[in-house]
């Protein structure tokens, strides 16, 4: 995650250290017969990034599939999801599957590798104030319209990015029939425990 492609500091370009970090990448890839790369967003360094930035992002990916992997990335809070991912069913004949935003959100992809198929839940950082109205949001409250309305506005108010992640991610757990499966997600996390 977090490849920040286009990032500067200051007048100092990075472009020259990025291209090198993708090279060899993609060449770790090569190297250990990856059958899958998952890139959890921050693809980019800012919504609308600039055109050689988006150039070498393709030509990673390219680089990546020509290794026989499978491609799966999510957008990030910094990359400008509707964007990034308008192309999302075409890419998907490629073998990379790429998602931003709220557009087929909990969609759950099954693809079936040597070992077995896995379950693949693309979660890209989800804006809680870009989420639809319904967005979680339970219908037939059985008040008065005005009172929806204004009950509406109360809980738009109080969506998270919390809310929004566990309504996301309650839609894919229903999606899910693979014996296994990896969520790849762009999220805050606090309060987590680490295991072996």
């Amino acid at each position: 995650s977090d490849w920040h492609l286009g990032r500067t500091f200051g007048a100092l370009s990075l472009a020259a250290d990025q291209a090198a970090f993708v090279d060899w990448f993609v060449e770790l890839v090569r190297s250990e017969e990856a059958d899958l790369v998952v890139i959890a967003g921050d693809l980019y360094d800012r919504a609308i990034a600039p055109t050689h930035v988006i150039e070498l992002f393709r030509d990673t990916v390219k680089r990546l599939r020509s290794t026989g992997a499978v491609v799966a990335a999510i957008t990030g809070n910094h990359d400008g999801a509707d964007r990034v991912a308008p192309y999302a069913e075409l890419l998907d004949l490629s073998g990379f599957y790429l998602r931003g935003g709220y557009e087929r959100l909990g969609e759950v992809i099954r693809h079936d590798f040597a070992d077995g198929p896995l379950d693949l839940v693309l979660l890209p950082y989800l804006d809680p104030q870009a989420a639809a109205d319904d967005f979680g949001i339970v219908a037939d409250s059985g008040a008065e319209p005005a009172e929806e309305d204004a009950d509406l506005v109360q809980r738009r108010l109080r969506r998270t990015h919390q809310s929004v992640l566990e309504t996301a991610i309650a839609i894919a757990e229903q999606r899910r029939s693979a014996p296994r499966s990896v969520a790849i997600a762009h999220v805050f996390v606090s309060g987590g425990t680490t295991s072996e």
